[in-house]
């Protein structure tokens, strides 16, 4: 059993007290309903496995009578896409007693409409879903930001020396028995150092078992390194190159994709400057 308490809206007389008290208890699930004229408010117990607090909310709405609702709004971290928008807010409207969520992702805000629920629920949703809170979203987004220009430039530079080394070894002005192991040694932290924002996103959606732009990524570049390493140690064993190598195609791919977040990351940190400074503008007191 839960018990639960709602502020109704609407009541003015005893004769109200009683049409909500019979509303909530004519619902399969409630075992007891107290209303209180005074306060404004019930307290409730009811059976989860039966009912949900939604249905009761319907019930009282039924019978001509509100549910007061109030507002939660909090920083989400590590989205990046329009699915990442999309299944945050999923996450949030299954919480029970939650009317609607929105989700801005250039602000990173989430706006939710909820009846009497604690935050803390709230955001477990959001991190059992595969995100996170921020707390400091100003500070966060600029850590992300040098972050990404870090990896960007670490994973640019390396990427142009692998396709140097790539294009000498196919002019064959340097032996191919050597310039395999050499490629995958620059290679490897731009796979892992660089890449590891979309490997985090992958393995954080696996565990969900869901998908987002992250695994397209991770997936693409894993499969890339790890045939391109098969081939490397297949050729150090025999002494030959079995086949070709794509290290140039998974430090190239995840260079690109770096350079597209860091600046959709710089146009959302604009966006989300301008949206704040429009809404400095709005007085904190106005006389009618």
């Amino acid at each position: 059993m839960t018990q639960q308490t709602l502020s109704i809206t609407g009541m003015s007389c005893a004769s109200c007290v009683g049409s909500v008290e019979s509303a909530i208890l004519n619902t399969e699930g409630v075992d007891k309903a107290v209303v209180n004229l005074a306060t404004n408010q019930t307290t409730l117990i009811f059976d989860e496995t039966t009912t949900t607090l939604d249905r009761i909310i319907t019930s009282v709405e039924s019978a001509g009578y509100g549910v007061a609702e109030d507002t939660a709004t909090f920083a989400v971290g590590e989205m990046s896409c329009a699915a990442c928008v999309s299944r945050v807010a999923s996450a949030l409207e299954r919480v029970p007693g939650v009317r609607s969520a929105s989700v801005n992702l250039a602000t990173g805000v989430a706006t939710v409409r909820h009846i009497n629920i604690s935050v803390v629920s709230m955001t477990e949703s959001v991190i059992a879903a595969g995100y996170s809170i921020a707390t400091e979203t100003q500070t966060a987004a600029a850590e992300q930001s040098d972050d990404l220009q870090q990896k960007l430039i670490v994973s640019g530079i390396l990427s142009v020396g692998i396709v140097g080394v790539g294009m000498g070894a196919a002019g064959d002005v340097l032996p191919e028995t050597w310039v395999a192991p050499f490629l995958a040694l620059l290679a490897l932290p731009v796979q892992i150092w660089c890449g590891w924002p979309f490997l985090s996103g992958f393995f954080s959606a696996l565990r969900h078992r869901s998908a987002n732009m992250n695994s397209l990524v991770a997936v693409g570049t894993l499969s890339a390194y790890g045939y391109s390493l098969v081939i490397t140690a297949h050729a150090a064993l025999s002494g030959s190159i079995a086949g070709h190598v794509y290290f140039d195609t998974a430090a190239m791919i995840i260079t690109f994709v770096l350079l597209g977040r860091f600046l959709e990351h710089r146009a959302r940190s604009r966006t989300s400057d301008a949206i704040r400074q429009l809404m400095d503008l709005q007085p904190d007191m106005a006389r009618v």
